[in-house]
């Protein structure tokens, strides 16, 4: 996911535009209010140059060994107890999107890579 230093998210519709994210694709996320309370803190913090999550080497993206350590440590504070992924949480969001009444053709016009009820 490329960071492109400008800004990336509209703080007061919480849309984020992901740049070269998974599939070499732009995209738009929705962000909800904790979540984009969290994302400036998150820019503030660690002020990423180029990547939105870089590696330990600033410019670099983070591994993903390191996502999946990432998504391991924020498990360990849930009582969920299933394996989860990146993938997981893709298909998790396009739940959530069929949940919130956007309908099946919209998600996967946004997001290719979901094959939902094919």
């Amino acid at each position: 996911m490329v960071f492109s230093g400008l800004p990336v998210c509209r703080q007061k519709s919480n849309v984020l535009f992901v740049r070269l994210g998974n599939g070499k694709k732009d995209r738009y996320v929705l962000l909800s209010n904790l979540l984009a309370r969290k994302f400036y803190e998150y820019l503030a913090a660690c002020n990423p140059r180029v990547y939105l999550f870089e590696g330990q080497i600033p410019g670099e993206p983070m591994g993903e060994r390191s996502v999946q350590y990432v998504i391991n440590e924020a498990l360990k504070r849930t009582d969920i107890k299933k394996q989860v992924s990146m993938h997981t949480l893709r298909h998790s969001y396009a739940t959530h999107l069929l949940e919130d009444g956007v309908d099946i053709h919209s998600i996967q016009r946004k997001h290719p890579a979901m094959h939902i009820l094919h």
